[in-house]
Parts: structure tokens; sequence; C-alpha cells
């Protein structure tokens, strides 16, 4: 058993209020779960709309599966013009 742990960090660019930026992640969220079927959920910065943390975790018997996962989350959030990622975390357990 492999668990792919990803710990984000995303400056939002044109946001201006906390409710925009959780209509943001929620689009995010619910598009990630119904696309790669993997858990998210945001760890810090709540309380600021221009910056958060969120965490995504995935597991599988398969290494190799999981880094693909990995490689194509990071392609489907660079598509995303609304904010900025950047790795802070990324493991294999």
């Amino acid at each position: 058993m492999v668990i792919l742990y990803l710990q984000l960090h995303l400056s939002f660019y044109e946001v201006f209020s906390l409710k925009e930026r959780r209509s943001i992640l929620n689009s995010l969220r619910s598009r990630m779960k119904d696309k790669f079927n993997v858990s998210f959920a945001e760890a810090s910065g709540q309380d600021n709309f221009r910056e958060t943390q969120i965490g995504i975790v995935s597991i599988s018997d398969d290494r190799t599966f999981l880094e693909a996962l990995k490689e194509k989350i990071f392609s489907f959030l660079d598509s995303w013009p609304q904010f900025e990622v950047r790795v802070l975390n990324q493991e294999f357990l």
C-alpha cells in the first residue's frame, strides 16, 4: 500500500473576498474528486482570501500509478488561471 501526499500553497489572483476564494476552492475540490478520486482538504489560511494551503491524498497498491497521478494533478492545477501553485511537500509513504 502506497500513499501519495501533496501539500500545496495556492496564491490567488484577482480574488477580493473569502467568498470568491471559497467558490474557486469548492469548484477545484469537486473537479479533483470527480476526475482523480483524491481526498482534498484546506489545511491553513482559511481566513486569508489571497492564499491558502491544501492537502491532497491518494492511496494505491501501485507506486507508478501514483507517480503518474501526481503529474496529472500538477498539469490539471496549472490549467487554472485563478491561482499559482507552489509545492510545499510531496511524499510517497
